[in-house]
């Protein structure tokens, strides 16, 4: 008896595709899995990510490689290759949303009850909204720092530390929200030429031309 798939389930494509369309596809489940990422649907990003893995490993996509990796380490609570991985990728010139992806292992850390590690880690994609002009996780990451800061806190600090800790974030989050926001608005009235240049993983993904090696 053949077993049917449910209609939330994703249907493995390699295989099916021309090696002309890939990184078409690679981009499509991606992005899915990013959605999936943010519902914290573990189970269907790992199944996304081990499609966009293949294809990456059929057709040479370094890029989607290295970023499907990072969320599929988090779908399987993987954290020792993150740094690697993200390296590799900056090495490749392939900057865009790592601080996204790097607080995936920021994610991993607290959930295993590694506050430290989480807390340094999202230092590290804040760092990295600074060096690289990206801020649209920016206030995400205050959020969850402070997340951990109070998941951190001993049990007897009671609720007042709580607040404090959360008022604070809430401040530095409101601001590069604002950061974001002014900058926006001045670029849609700047001149054409001086507009900031959208980017997308498709560009990132175009501009790597080397495997990055990530597998132990």
């Amino acid at each position: 008896m053949t077993r049917r798939r449910s209609r939330s389930s994703p249907v493995p494509l390699r295989g099916r595709v021309r090696s002309g369309t890939s990184p078409s596809l690679a981009i499509g489940l991606l992005y899915g899995a990013f959605v999936h990422q943010l519902a914290g649907d573990r189970g269907t990003v790992a199944t996304l990510t081990e499609e966009i893995l293949a294809l990456s490993g059929q057709y040479g996509l370094p890029a989607y490689e290295g970023y499907a990796t990072m969320l599929h380490d988090w779908a399987i609570g993987e954290q020792r290759r993150a740094h690697a991985i993200a390296t590799g990728l900056t090495e490749l010139g392939c900057k865009l949303a790592l601080s996204y992806y790097g607080a995936l292992l920021a994610d991993n850390q607290a959930e295993s009850g590694q506050f430290d590690a989480a807390i340094a880690s999202i230092d590290h994609c804040l760092s990295l909204c600074r060096d690289n002009d990206e801020h649209f996780f920016e206030p995400e990451l205050y959020r969850r720092r402070a997340m951990y800061e109070a998941r951190r806190a001993p049990a007897g600090a009671g609720a007042d530390a709580g607040v404090q800790i959360l008022a604070g974030a809430r401040g530095r989050a409101g601001e590069a929200a604002r950061y974001v926001t002014d900058r926006d608005v001045g670029d849609a009235g700047a001149p054409p030429a001086v507009r900031r240049r959208p980017r997308s993983i498709a560009n990132a993904s175009m501009s790597c031309s080397h495997t990055v090696q990530i597998y132990e």
